[in-house]
């Protein structure tokens, strides 16, 4: 719900939006599990949001100086060479908007 689709240019925009927004960044990776050509996993991003973030869910935001936590749940496709072809990625955008400073404001956006 209320996700997107996006080829590599802009994946690589998006992560370079949390590089830039974020410092002491880390990723860490929870449970992982594997059946056939797909690979499951918890995702844990976490970093300081110290610069604005131009590319929230709800669009250009603030910093807050505050350590803020992206709760992902990863699926993978592989194809027969072992090359990732498809990603779905869910989120907790009202956790991840509340972390911002912006939980009010996002479903106001929306409205």
């Amino acid at each position: 719900p209320d996700g997107f689709e996006s080829d590599f240019a802009g994946l690589d925009a998006y992560f370079a939006s949390v590089r830039e927004a974020f410092d002491d960044r880390s990723i860490r990776r929870g449970i992982v599990v594997a059946e056939g050509d797909h690979l499951a996993c918890q995702t844990w991003i976490e970093g300081t949001f110290v610069r604005e973030f131009t590319q929230s869910p709800i669009g250009p935001l603030p910093p807050n100086g505050k350590r803020v936590v992206f709760d992902l749940m990863n699926i993978f496709r592989f194809d027969d060479r072992g090359r990732l072809v498809e990603e779905w990625v869910r989120t907790d955008h009202h956790s991840l908007l509340r972390q911002l400073g912006a939980a009010r404001e996002g479903l106001q956006r929306r409205g």
